[in-house]
């Protein structure tokens, strides 16, 4: 009833106007005749004309039911964009031009998902096409005799780009995977500890360059329930930034396993690097934010976070982020159950 008011607001306007015309003409030709106007004759004319304009409006709103309800219907689906009217000649060709926006509109979503998708198959197949010289670059430096014929600081060095090689086409490929996580998800029972540690292990060449040790603190062994390759990423992620961003060798990197008295797991990663300005800690998350921190690391993408917390989001998990600058940060994953 409401948008029917506002929708015939001018309607009222004209109604009143036209009263007070009446009113005066009537009034004006009873005064040429020595008479005046009763106030019963113009209170009855008044509600002569409110009856009328609640007549109209009564007929509008049966008449027009469905496109009020249209107009006030819920949003969720492209189909519901497409009105139900009556049959009327006008309504007709209003809902014929809808139905020609809503193809056109279909059509492009699909062309756009169809583009996305291919984008994405290529994304995938060209990270494993890559990762593939990677891995071989790395065994061979590996062999003893390619060892002793280089020099042990050159071999250092191309393990670390390779490292850096390696971890870029890990987050390419993750990020290419994670609009499709649902048929990449098992949820399994998962030892945070071990798996932490499977994590550290695979930092170690990291751990040792920077002279970063790390340390874990749990009173008992934790498990619970998510999808340990995706959750491996995601530490993966958190302790890269970790390293990344220390300001001092010979540091510690703690890791924290503990159960809350509501039940509630918490894994943590206490650093002791530079820590995030204050202006920076509500965007971290964002992707491609950098922050001030970013200027000062070359291999800084902004995306290691904002991919840690989508995905944690589609897990269902939580993670914070708790930081003073010049001392360090501490981000936690909360597994809720």
């Amino acid at each position: 009833m409401k948008l029917l008011l506002q929708q015939h607001s001018r309607v009222i306007l004209l109604l009143i106007i036209n009263n007070v015309l009446l009113l005066s003409v009537v009034q004006l030709d009873l005064n040429a005749q020595n008479q005046s106007l009763q106030w019963s004759n113009m209170i009855y004319i008044v509600i002569l004309s409110l009856f009328l304009l609640f007549v109209f409006f009564i007929w509008e709103f049966y008449t027009h039911q469905s496109v009020f309800a249209f107009v006030n219907k819920k949003i969720e689906t492209l189909e519901d964009i497409l009105p139900k009217w009556d049959s009327s000649p006008l309504f007709s060709k209003i809902q014929k031009q809808f139905q020609i926006q809503y193809q056109l509109y279909a059509t492009q979503i699909m062309q756009y998902k169809k583009q996305q998708e291919e984008h994405r198959i290529f994304m995938v197949q060209w990270v494993h096409q890559m990762k593939t010289p990677v891995s071989v670059i790395i065994m061979m430096m590996q062999d003893d005799k390619v060892k002793q014929q280089v020099d042990k600081q050159l071999v250092d060095s191309i393990y670390e780009e390779c490292e850096r090689l390696s971890n870029g086409l890990e987050l390419v490929l993750y990020n290419a995977r994670i609009s499709q996580i649902e048929l990449d998800f098992t949820v399994q029972q998962v030892d945070l500890q071990q798996l932490t540690r499977k994590v550290i292990h695979q930092h170690k060449r990291a751990f040792i360059r920077k002279a970063i040790y790390p340390k874990i603190e749990i009173e008992q062994p934790i498990q619970t329930e998510s999808d340990a390759k995706w959750l491996a990423f995601i530490m993966y992620q958190l302790i890269t930034n970790a390293i990344k961003y220390s300001n001092k060798r010979e540091s510690e990197l703690r890791f924290e396993i503990k159960k809350l008295p509501d039940k509630t797991i918490v894994w943590s990663i206490h650093d002791q690097g530079m820590g995030i300005p204050i202006q920076d800690q509500k965007r971290v998350f964002d992707a491609f934010f950098t922050g001030e921190n970013g200027r000062h690391v070359q291999e800084s993408t902004g995306m290691g976070l904002y991919l840690a917390k989508k995905i944690c989001t589609q897990l269902g998990h939580h993670i914070d982020l708790t930081s003073i600058e010049g001392k360090g940060t501490t981000l936690s994953i909360y597994f809720n159950h």
